[in-house]
């Protein structure tokens, strides 16, 4: 599983398929692999930009299927007020009028 944290690089302290751990000068990534079923991997990452994160599987439908997660950084210095555009109302009824081949076969 390949798995990639938006808002972040992060360092691999322990790679999958090792039982080292480096945390003199390990390397930085924004995608890892996990490894096998029964593997492993330690990441660290600073918690300098709040927000919410999602850390995902890169199989799409592995992350179709739910293998994702949301962390919450700084929670309570996120501000909960933020809007969105005006024109990101404009998108689902625009998604809602397209074939199901142009949204991929997904309806």
């Amino acid at each position: 599983h390949p798995f990639h944290l938006h808002g972040h690089t992060f360092d691999v302290i322990r790679s999958a398929g090792s039982l080292v751990y480096n945390y003199a000068n390990p390397v930085r990534r924004d995608v890892v692999s996990a490894g096998g079923p029964l593997d492993s991997v330690t990441i660290r990452f600073e918690t300098d930009n709040s927000g919410p994160w999602f850390l995902h599987c890169h199989i799409d439908w592995h992350l179709e299927l739910g293998l994702a997660i949301v962390l919450a950084e700084d929670a309570p210095g996120t501000s909960a007020l933020v809007a969105p555009p005006a024109a990101w109302d404009n998108l689902c009824p625009v998604y809602d009028l397209l074939s199901d081949t142009d949204k991929g076969g997904f309806n």
